[in-house]
């Protein structure tokens, strides 16, 4: 199977979610679905849950976004917890960034890449997109997980979440 590069610069039909189709399906287990021409979802598993990430393109900008929803139940007292602990995390991000729907009950990570004059969009670029968003939501799950249902401080639940290990049990 040979997959797909596209010249956004050259061609009025280019879609890359054709390519991030292809990507995820040659080299991933995740459950993909085609919700639409410009859109796609998959259900990729995590180290701590599962995660669904929704590949959008979006021609008029020539950005294709990326939202990986983490589901989480977040209580209306531990907001302000949240939001400063979504504060200290992306202060440490160089890739993309956590955040809270308006309704204060959906987080995700998102990113937009831009690719207008790029002129195409590499395997690799996708694979890179994929894994540091599942990367990344995998890294902070347990300190969220500690201020929602550990009554941590956001300051304790992200010195926990930086901690490195190092050797084996």
């Amino acid at each position: 199977m040979s997959l797909r590069s596209f010249d956004l610069e050259t061609s009025s039909t280019a879609n890359p979610i054709d390519i991030v189709e292809d990507v995820v399906s040659a080299d991933y287990e995740h459950e993909v679905a085609r919700v639409g021409d410009d859109q796609l979802v998959l259900n990729c598993r995590g180290q701590w849950t599962s995660y669904e990430m929704h590949c959008y393109w979006q021609p008029g900008q020539q950005a294709l976004h990326t939202s990986c929803l983490i589901e989480m139940k977040i209580q209306q007292g531990s907001l302000q917890h949240i939001y400063e602990l979504l504060s200290d995390i992306n202060s440490q991000l160089w890739f993309g960034h956590f955040e809270i729907d308006r309704e204060g009950d959906l987080l995700s990570f998102r990113h937009t890449s831009l690719l207008r004059g790029v002129g195409t969009l590499t395997n690799g670029q996708i694979q890179d997109i994929i894994d540091i968003s599942i990367g990344e939501c995998d890294r902070f799950f347990p300190a969220f997980q500690m201020v929602l249902w550990g009554g941590l401080t956001p300051d304790k639940a992200m010195q926990a979440a930086l901690l490195e290990t190092v050797g084996e049990a």
